[in-house]
């Protein structure tokens, strides 16, 4: 059998079929080649079948070894199916001609039909139209370099759904038995990282929109605020000066215009700052009774000179302090009411304000204004919140930006609160405000320095204006005139650096939007030298997008003054860091009670124009009236040259601006104090 012609090679497929052939061969090589068993010695044939029988045994191990084999072919088998097809990844066979010759399940997945049903299908069929050239590049390039290719397409479905993104890898397997190439394609399915990758273009996109938005806000911020700086500071100044009452109106009407328009401009930048996220709540406790109370006192002359009935009611079971930011939720109220008053011509407007208690400590703050105005319509009601949207109806009757409710909704949805809305067109409207959690609070013992201790005196100083505007220039020194003061003046902060090395002022002013160098690296230069790191420096700036003031302190000013500029907020800020020449602590009402007597004449105008004004405004303590009151005994006070009266008229102008109402309303009190000595 060792010497079995190697030039047969049997497949017998029994085993019948195998002894046969087995004998015949036999039968052939005994021909050719006799042995004559009976010839030999008995030790041969025991040899000889001793080697037989190790043959056999030895045949046994090589059939156990190819029994193993087999086994663990069929294993290697086994895993190279479930590696092959259940790979997570498609693999596609594809002939030259573009037909798919082999295909695993994961491709089967892909291309959402059965592995026959892909045989022999056009791989072109599956791409979409708009990226076959890019599939045919990718082949070209296999067959020109030989090495593998990537490319990224989209496959679409013969049946449904959406096209699929596939990161392609494509490189030749092998060549079929004519020398044709083979491909062989490794599909991965990217179609959730290009959806990721799209969100995140578009969150981008969009914050280079917002980032964009806010840079043109700021500008136009700082470029409005500026002329605004002047024909409010300017029309300021001249309310004091003349006094004809043609041109008093005439400046009042300026006045009034510049304020609406820096309102205007206002709404707009805290809609921005609020969708950039750039404004905080910040809960302090305060008494909201107080804070009603101001509101009533600012808006109820409003109402009565459109014979409106407005009316507060407040849950005797409020808390005497709550947890709020006090500022926002006066901007609230003052938009709901304002709101209210704008699209009411009769009846009445209430403002409602429960609390109930869901623990000892916190519990749900309930604010409501409801009209008995023109209503809303049912499909308004879904964009009455949106920035610049007005009732159509509305809009010859009223006038305004559409912002006002766009900022209370979303300063409440700030507060973690809701805000509800019921209303019927021609019976009334009704905004209510949920605040939950609001935590109840004590008020803080200590108070703050009232604005009484204001001084005007000023000791003799140098100060150092830094603007790029001539007007603005201008205005300050019109603030400043008549203080002891000695103004220097600089265009840019490289001119304001050198001024202050070779003047060494007490104060600079300094403007922060300007041309060769700006205000902070101006001051960034003016606090890395010895000489001049100790001056105090105050930024002046138009900008009002973000939150300026605590940055602008982190960088080293030692104040921070916005445009439009008040000579109030100029002078208060002046106070803090220059000395004044004469450091007077006693009370208002006691330095009112000295027994220098005013002048005559002055007391003779108080009495006859002033009082009369005085007895209506201590009623009615409507703003703008009560600011022209206040600029009228300032400037009544410069020409008497009356230091009390200028006291008087200057700490009530500063509360009136500060809309501390209550404060303002005790101030005014005292009016009649004047008039007590001759």
């Amino acid at each position: 059998m060792t010497n079995t012609d190697k030039g047969t090679n049997p497949m017998p497929d029994s085993s019948l079929q195998l002894r046969k052939l087995a004998e015949e061969l036999y039968l052939k090589k005994k021909s050719q080649n006799p042995t004559d068993l009976e010839g030999m010695e008995v030790d041969d044939i025991q040899h000889l079948v001793h080697e037989l029988l190790v043959h056999q045994i030895e045949l046994e191990m090589q059939n156990d070894e190819l029994h193993r084999t087999q086994l663990e072919l069929d294993a290697a088998r086994s895993r190279y199916y479930e590696l092959y097809n259940l790979a997570p990844v498609g693999y596609l066979s594809v002939s030259q001609k573009g037909l798919i010759l082999e295909a695993n399940l994961s491709a089967s997945a892909l291309l959402n039909l059965s592995q026959l049903e892909l045989l022999k299908q056009p791989i072109f069929r599956f791409i979409l139209p708009e990226d076959q050239d890019v599939f045919y590049h990718h082949r070209k390039n296999i067959l020109s370099t030989g090495q593998a290719q990537t490319c990224e397409l989209r496959l679409r479905h013969l049946t449904e759904g959406q096209p699929t993104w596939l990161y392609l890898n494509g490189s030749l397997l092998s060549s079929n038995r004519h020398g044709d190439p083979i491909f062989l394609l490794i599909l991965s399915d990217i179609s959730e990282l290009k959806q990721l990758e799209t969100e995140r273009q578009a969150r981008q996109k969009a914050e280079f929109a917002s980032q964009a938005k806010s840079r043109f806000l700021a500008h136009m911020s700082h470029e409005i605020r500026t002329p605004l700086n002047a024909i409010l500071g300017f029309s300021e100044l001249m309310q004091q000066q003349l006094h004809e009452p043609r041109w008093q109106n005439y400046l009042q009407a300026i006045n009034s215009s510049g304020k609406t328009l820096l309102h205007i401009i206002d709404d707009i930048l805290d809609l921005s700052k609020i969708e950039a996220g750039k404004i905080e709540i910040k809960p302090t406790a305060i008494d909201l009774r107080q804070l009603v109370q101001e509101l009533d006192l600012l808006l109820r002359k409003s109402f009565a000179e459109k014979g409106l009935k407005f009316e507060v009611q407040t849950d005797p079971d409020l808390p005497i302090s709550l947890s709020l930011d006090p500022l926002r939720l006066r901007q609230i109220l003052i938009n709901l009411l304002n709101n209210a008053l704008k699209f009411t011509t009769k009846g009445s407007v209430i403002l409602r304000i429960s609390y109930l208690a869901t623990s000892a400590e916190s519990g749900q703050l309930s604010l409501s204004v409801s009209d008995t105005g023109v209503g809303i319509s049912d499909h308004f009601k879904s964009r009455i919140f949106q920035p610049f949207e007005q009732e159509p109806s509305s809009e010859q009757t009223s006038t305004g930006t559409g912002l006002g409710l766009a900022i209370t909704y979303q300063l409440v949805e700030l507060m973690q609160g809701q805000i509800l809305l019921e209303s019927q067109l021609g019976v009334g409207t009704s905004f209510q405000i949920l605040l939950s959690d609001i935590r109840q609070s004590s008020l803080s013992s200590s108070t703050e320095a009232r604005s009484d201790t204001l001084f005007l005196n000023f000791a003799p100083a140098c100060l150092l204006l830094v603007d790029d505007q001539p007007t603005n220039l201008q205005l300050l020194q019109a603030y400043l005139e008549e203080q002891p003061f000695q103004i220097l003046l600089a265009h840019n902060g490289q001119e304001a650096c050198e001024q202050a090395l070779q003047s060494q002022p007490d104060l600079i002013l300094m403007d922060i939007r300007m041309p060769v160098m700006d205000g902070t690296e101006a001051l960034r230069q003016l606090k890395s030298n010895p000489l001049t790191a100790s001056i105090p420096v105050i930024a002046l700036t138009a900008y009002s997008l973000q939150q300026e003031k605590n940055s602008f302190l982190e960088m080293g000013f030692d104040g921070y003054l916005r445009k439009p500029v008040s000579k109030v907020e100029l002078w208060a800020c002046l106070q803090a860091i220059l000395k004044l020449q004469r450091p007077d602590t006693e009370p208002l009402n006691d330095f009112l009670c000295q027994e220098t007597a005013l002048k005559k004449d002055l007391i003779l105008i108080l009495k006859q124009e002033c009082l009369p004004r005085w007895e209506v405004l201590q009623q009615s303590m409507v703003v703008n009236e009560l600011e022209n009151f206040a600029s009228e005994l300032l400037l009544l006070a410069e020409r008497y040259t009356e230091p009390r009266l200028k006291n008087f008229a200057f700490v009530l102008l500063n509360d009136i601006q500060q809309f501390a109402l209550e404060s303002a309303q005790q101030h005014l009190l005292t009016f009649p104090l004047f008039l007590q000595k001759e």
